[in-house]
């Protein structure tokens, strides 16, 4: 186990220690994860028996899921649907499936049309399924991630777990055919394998992710970016440090002190000085600042032979999809490339910040439910506007501070983006939220940038930036976030709800452990959107206006 490792886990253990049982961790500790896994497994059966008897047949963009997964299922690999934007893995695997299927029915003699013919039956029965199990998957893997990297308790650990499985967009696209889940399931895995140095494998599998979703990328270099951080801050905390190209005079090229034959500590085969004047290395926990970015770049110029020869596996990755752009001439999309031209929407980035402070603490608004930092009991309103009476961290008073707000409204204001496609079809719920909202008042979002800024300034200082033992992420990885996040969501021109789950899933597994309170709440509330949702998609369709039986969904 290497030093890295070894100091988050202790550092974990710590923070686990100081956390008394909440109700759902006791209500857990007591089951396994697989007798979890087991009663999760028989929800996702019964509720996709339910979508078989009311929805037999393909609907939305299952038609284009169905449709090429028969073309390949036939052995038609040339063949590719113009309207469909990812990458083929989830239409490969579906035709896998549906091929095994088929040569179980001819072993035991069950005739009739062959599913994979023009004329077969519908698809569809067979491939939602695939999605349920990536969404159990999933849960295994949220289940390990906390229990295993983070080492929470047994039952902390499965609370956590089941209420992300729950979230309402995982947890509604885990029965239908879509390309969600495979990739959420697919980045958790790279996530798990990466945190426990298991380099190559995390690669190999984020590679997989790239055949599921072309954003992909951006986690691939997410989980680059956090594992350089990480071997960073256990140098810096071991008062160690990389020497990328030859070792300290003294040394020998094996790491060893010269005359003593006592081995200097290293991770992954980087070398690490125990003795010797000490450079100019980063501290990941100082305050993010211009200083804090130029040492950083500097040790990333001067560690680069070691952290290619440590990370070689994820550079592999993203130059792969590097061809694939130089492929598709430049385009991230597959199809439909005219509906889908990256944009500068900022305001994508705003609605995350609040909907991840919400997930995170439902009530973070609310003074006396959320818990401050140690030494900070003010309001998370209180203290915002102190940082706001700060300049905004500029130190100038609240002249500054109003202007920065003022001008982040503006910029809001003026890169709120409306996609065609948002107005254009009423079966989805952000059409209302829009239409009600956005499109009634033009200048919503101008009047919710104190909102959303408060949203921000709750996320890095109180849930990333916590002191006392809630203290968990440095600044740099706070950045390796923000800029993921923002990569992802910035230049989608659709407001999509699916669009937000891999940025929410991996800000919350970056974050230190929601309380106790904020999990039973939000847990509560996942299982009575989860219930409405699903029930209004199967039991209250409507006319569209060609005549078409419509549903409503995310």
């Amino acid at each position: 186990m290497t030093a890295s490792w070894s100091l988050s886990k202790r550092c974990w253990r710590r923070q686990a220690q100081k956390r008394q049982p909440g109700f759902l961790h006791v209500a857990l500790d007591g089951f396994t994860r697989y007798q979890v896994l087991a009663g999760l497994a028989l929800l996702h059966v019964g509720i996709l028996l339910l979508f078989q008897w009311r929805v037999p047949d393909a609907y939305m963009d299952e038609l284009f899921h169905e449709r090429q997964t028969r073309a390949y299922c036939q052995g038609r690999f040339d063949v590719w649907d113009p309207k469909i934007t990812t990458p083929p893995g989830l239409y490969l695997l579906g035709a896998a499936l549906v091929r095994s299927i088929e040569s179980v029915r001819r072993l035991i003699g069950v005739g009739g049309i062959p599913l994979c013919a023009d004329d077969g039956p519908s698809l569809v029965p067979y491939l939602r399924p695939l999605s349920a199990a990536f969404n159990l998957g999933s849960f295994m893997l949220l289940q390990a991630i906390f229990y295993r990297v983070q080492q929470l308790s047994n039952g902390e650990a499965l609370a956590q777990a089941l209420n992300l499985s729950l979230y309402p967009v995982i947890f509604f696209f885990g029965f239908l055919d879509y390309t969600d889940a495979a990739s959420l399931c697919a980045v958790l895995g790279m996530y798990y394998l990466a945190r426990r140095q298991r380099h190559v494998q995390a690669a190999v599998v984020g590679g997989a992710s790239l055949l599921l979703r072309q954003t992909n990328v951006i986690w691939v270099c997410f989980v680059l970016g956090t594992s350089i951080v990480e071997d960073l801050q256990t140098a810096f905390l071991k008062r160690d440090y990389y020497y990328p190209t030859t070792p300290l005079a003294g040394h020998s090229a094996k790491g060893q002190l010269s005359g003593t034959g006592s081995t200097g500590s290293g991770t992954g085969g980087l070398f690490f000085a125990a003795a010797g004047p000490k450079p100019n290395l980063p501290d990941p926990s100082e305050p993010l600042s211009f200083s804090l970015l130029l040492r950083f770049g500097v040790y990333l110029l001067r560690s680069l032979p070691s952290l290619l020869r440590r990370f070689w596996p994820y550079v592999l990755a993203i130059l792969s999809f590097a061809g694939f752009l130089a492929w598709n001439g430049g385009r991230v999309v597959l199809g439909d490339a005219g509906h889908h031209v990256p944009t500068f929407h900022v305001a994508q980035f705003a609605y995350f910040l609040l909907l991840a402070a919400c997930v995170h603490r439902p009530l973070f608004l609310v003074p006396g439910v959320w818990e401050p930092a140690e030494g900070d009991k003010c309001s998370a309103i209180e203290g915002f506007g102190r940082w706001l009476r700060s300049g905004a961290g500029t130190g100038g008073g609240l002249l500054p501070g109003m202007f920065i707000l003022a001008l982040a409204g503006l910029v809001l204001h003026r890169f709120t983006l409306s996609h065609p496609f948002l107005l254009a079809d009423n079966r989805h719920y952000v059409f209302y939220l829009w239409r009600r909202v956005f499109q009634r008042y033009p200048f919503a979002n101008l009047f919710l940038t104190p909102l959303y800024a408060l949203a921000g300034w709750w996320l890095t200082t109180r849930v990333y930036q916590g002191s006392g033992a809630s203290r968990r992420s440095s600044s740099l990885t706070v950045l390796v976030v923000g800029v993921a996040v923002a990569l992802v969501l910035v230049p989608a021109h659709l407001l999509e709800p699916r669009y937000f789950t891999l940025p929410l899933v991996m800000t919350l597994l970056e974050a230190p452990p929601r309380s106790h309170t904020s999990l039973l709440l939000s847990t509560v509330l996942f299982v009575f959107i989860d219930a409405l949702t699903v029930y209004v998609f199967l039991y209250r369709p409507f006319l569209w206006g060609d005549g078409s039986v419509a549903r409503f969904m995310w």
